[in-house]
């Protein structure tokens, strides 16, 4: 039987005796782990402890002295550095074995937990990320009736004037109120309840009440089944774009006032020109005709112009936005 479990077990199953210098039974799953023949621990009952990562080696030492008295006592996380460099995790725990109230025995097991730590570490990134992003961010039950908010994060707060305490069981729509299109809130309620994406840029309203544009986004989050779980909302205070947008709008309103009413008069005075060269002097009526042509479509040209350094770099934002959008929902 404990040649099957040397054989087979996935784990490290070890056995020794309480001060270490017999290393009485050790499975094959070690050399997977510490990348060691387990023959070298009969060499040297301790060799394992070298292969512990300088970081983590002292501790561990100190554990195992304890272990001597108090072998139940004993759970420890630590790196093993292999031969060829790579580093494992393992999780290593032990109970001791009796006879007539005597500690005789230590039996432990030693765990690779490798992928998780990663996946813990991964995670720890992931929040990390979320934490300090510039945008704020919901995270909504949609599970629940009305995908309620369950977590904000601190950029959430500084744009919203909203904390966590506040909105949490609330939906998206405790961002709207009087000013607020509440065909667009609807919009991206909708869209966060049927774990759809969408995006729109509309009049919210701060915790005190005080309206702004924001741009909201929102995405479903899926498991790995492809069953959306929940669905995120991202929040952009976007009131200084959108009031330099809305200023250039006006400038070309009354650009164009102006401009239309300027090129009235060198239009008309060419064609009163033209008219008149059929009178005695022809040529000189023509001339002047040219002239009053030639500062019409100086007009138009500073129309361009302007219009070229107003209207066309804003569209190409919103060209690059949609783009963006595009991708997001490519991926």
């Amino acid at each position: 039987m404990l040649d099957q479990i040397r054989a087979s077990a996935g784990e490290v199953i070890w056995m020794s005796t309480p001060d270490k210098e017999s290393m009485d039974f050790v499975s094959d799953a070690y050399e997977e782990i510490w990348g060691r023949p387990p023959e070298t621990l009969g060499e040297d009952p301790t060799s394992f402890v070298e292969a512990i990562h300088p970081d983590d080696r002292e501790r561990v030492k100190a554990a195992l002295e304890a272990q001597r008295e108090d072998p139940d006592g004993y759970e420890e996380t630590y790196r093993v550095v292999r031969p060829d460099g790579e580093v494992r995790w393992v999780h290593d725990r032990s109970s001791g074995v009796y006879e007539d109230g005597e500690l005789t025995r230590v039996v432990g097991i030693a765990s690779d937990i490798t992928v998780r730590k990663r996946r813990e570490r991964e995670l720890r990134l992931k929040n990390r990320a979320v934490e300090t992003a510039p945008v704020g961010i919901a995270i909504h039950e949609t599970t629940e009736p009305g995908s309620p908010i369950a977590y904000v994060n601190d950029a959430f707060e500084a744009i919203t004037g909203h904390d966590g305490d506040s909105v949490a069981g609330e939906s998206l729509s405790v961002l709207g109120g009087d000013d607020a299109d509440p065909d667009r809130v609807r919009e991206i309620a909708s869209a966060v309840e049927a774990g759809e994406r969408g995006s729109e840029t509309l009049v919210l309203h701060r915790g005190d009440g005080t309206p702004f544009w924001g741009r909201v986004a929102v995405a479903p989050v899926v498991d790995g089944d492809g069953e959306a779980t929940h669905a995120v909302s991202f929040v952009q205070d976007v009131t200084e774009s959108k009031e330099h947008e809305q200023e250039i709008e006006r400038h070309l309103t009354e650009f164009g006032e102006v401009l239309a009413e300027d090129l009235g008069v060198p239009l008309r005075e060419a064609k009163e020109r033209l008219n008149a060269a059929t009178d005695d002097e022809p040529e000189a009526e023509i001339r002047r005709a040219e002239r009053s042509v030639e500062t019409a479509v100086s007009l138009v040209d500073d129309l361009a112009t302007v219009h070229s350094f107003s209207v066309e770099p804003r569209r190409l934002s919103e060209s690059m936005r949609d783009s963006s959008a595009n991708a997001g929902r490519d991926e």
